[in-house]
């Protein structure tokens, strides 16, 4: 049976009056805790109202905190004793570092659940090592100083962290991408103009998961429909509906946001993607509304975003879209990830009442193994060398390649020979040739994702053998010859193994036959397969 390790779930911003992030992440190493002993805490922060006029006001940040509040400590529902701040000095830097010390104060044993909360505006600051970090907006935040004086996203998860609790969820709706619920002071935009690919996050500990409503390159948005911030109102909604997507009589934190995430990605038409990063042992542990009464149902799926826009096809039918989770019906399952009609992984599983498959178990790992076989012409590039010898040489090339990083380590076996005819005195008279090569390299790899594609340096060392049967003259010729080359290959993927190859390379040496020494300069192009090897 194959089990989750690790789920990696991913939540994003959008346009419009717009925030920011989620994320979540119980201890991988710990045992299962039965999913209500120990106390149940949160603390609910939510900030419409800043000094600093860089920021506009937000009109449903505390309305955020407040109603998440109501549902947490609803008796039917969460039973958390909940702290909310919303207003006046409780939502100063000061304020918020004092609520997060309390809530440290009361979460003493390892088996509390804790749930953090903060709607607000998001920002970045630069570091001292040209990166840039998360700041949470507090209502006396300065844009001039806003590391001393907003909440920093890494002091924020070290306190997070510290907690005692092994179940804990920080969830931010707050972005921090300059728009919606996010503004850049003028000299961080500047800066970031520079910045290409992702901007830099700040690593979560094994033991904290995390929720994003927005992730970078989007914006966390309020809606006057909804009269919440888009991603809160969704996760309020699977909490009141009861979103048990296992049918296990709770509804916990991913399935929430799962169901959050999925809503506001449609509510949105896909400017909003909620983005989470969770590991889970076993069953997921943390539990916000209703009660674990029985084994849930098993569930397969991804929040990896690589992938994004995947079907899952479970015996033959469509049972749900990645990233996110479907529930199955215990027993034998066929099971295919599929993407614009092709397959990305398949295989059969043995599924029990309470199991979690990442689809990624339905992949075998890559070992960077491939066995090659190709074969093509042999030339040698002085064209008085190709009167003397008769001309290209159809060559066999086995080789072994491993790939580490971007690097590909190469060695190859080859042979070939032909029949061919020469007219040293303008009579033509057979020849034959033998060519026996081994060759070691490394390569650099660029990986197209379609393809790939190897170059680089390599040694080879061929033994030559040429006869010219009846004449006397013109003896039997042997040579070794040590030439530097310079390779090229292209692979591209016919199926998860098989691989059709593209080879080619040039290279040079010197060469004594007939008594002369020439410097040769020889190129081979070869076609053929190779089989990549999967553990």
């Amino acid at each position: 049976m194959k089990r989750l390790g690790a789920l990696l779930l991913v939540a994003a911003c959008a346009t419009g009056r717009d925030k920011g992030g989620l994320v979540a992440h119980p201890e991988v190493n710990a045992p299962d805790l039965t999913a209500r002993s120990g106390r149940r805490l949160a603390l609910l922060i939510g900030v419409n109202e800043t000094k600093d006029e860089l920021w506009p006001s937000l009109r449903y940040a505390a309305s955020d905190a407040l109603d998440l509040a109501r549902v947490l400590a609803d008796p039917e529902g969460g039973r958390f004793e909940t702290e909310v701040t919303t207003s006046g000095s409780t939502t100063t830097r000061a304020g918020l570092l004092a609520a997060l010390d309390r809530l440290a104060e009361r979460n003493t044993s390892p088996n509390d659940t804790v749930v953090v909360y903060f709607s607000g505006h998001g920002t970045l600051a630069p570091t001292a090592d040209g990166t840039f970090e998360r700041v949470l907006v507090a209502s006396d935040t300065r844009h001039a100083a806003l590391r001393e004086s907003g909440l920093t996203s890494g002091e924020l998860e070290r306190r997070f962290e510290s907690l005692r609790s092994r179940r804990k969820v920080l969830i931010i709706a707050a972005c921090h991408t300059g728009s919606g619920k996010s503004v850049l002071p003028p000299e961080v935009e500047k800066s970031l103009q520079g910045v290409k690919g992702p901007r830099p996050l700040n690593e979560v500990s094994r033991a904290v998961m995390m929720f994003s409503a927005a992730a970078y390159g989007e914006a966390a948005r309020e809606d006057d429909r909804l009269g919440h911030d888009i991603y809160t109102s969704f996760f309020l909604e699977a909490l009141r509906q009861k979103q048990d997507r296992n049918h296990d009589g709770a509804v916990s934190a991913e399935e929430a946001h799962d169901y959050a995430r999925a809503r506001t990605y449609y509510f949105t038409e896909g400017k909003q993607t909620p983005t989470a990063q969770i590991t889970v042992v076993g069953v997921d542990p943390v539990v916000l509304a209703g009660e674990v009464s029985t084994k849930g149902m098993p569930e397969l799926g991804s929040f990896d975003e690589r992938w994004a826009g995947s079907q899952v096809h479970v015996d033959g039918r469509l049972k749900g879209e990645l990233p996110g989770m479907v529930a199955l019906e215990p027993g034998e399952h066929q099971v295919s990830v599929m993407r614009g009609g092709a397959t990305l992984a398949s295989g059969e599983l043995s599924l029990s009442a309470g199991d979690r498959v990442d689809v990624d178990a339905l992949v075998l790992k890559d070992t960077g193994v491939t066995l090659g076989l190709r074969a093509g012409p042999s030339l040698f590039l002085t064209p008085t060398l190709n009167a003397t010898i008769g001309g290209p040489v159809p060559l066999v090339v086995v080789g072994l390649g491993k790939e580490v990083g971007h690097f590909r380590f190469l060695g190859e076996l080859g042979a070939g020979g032909l029949r061919s005819s020469i007219a040293p005195e303008g009579v033509r008279v057979p020849v034959d040739l033998a060519l026996a090569q081994g060759a070691l390299g490394v390569q650099y790899v660029f990986d197209f994702r379609v393809m790939k594609l190897f170059t680089g340096p390599q040694l080879n060392l061929s033994f030559m053998w040429r006869s010219v049967p009846g004449r006397a003259d013109l003896p039997t010729q042997r040579a070794l010859l040590t030439a530097p080359a310079w390779a090229v290959e292209g692979r591209y993927p016919l199926t998860r193994s098989l691989e059709l190859s593209l080879a080619g390379q040039v290279s040079y040496s010197l060469l004594a036959l007939d008594g002369v020494v020439t410097h040769v300069g020889a190129a081979s192009l070869g076609l053929g397969l190779a089989w990549r090897f999967f553990e």
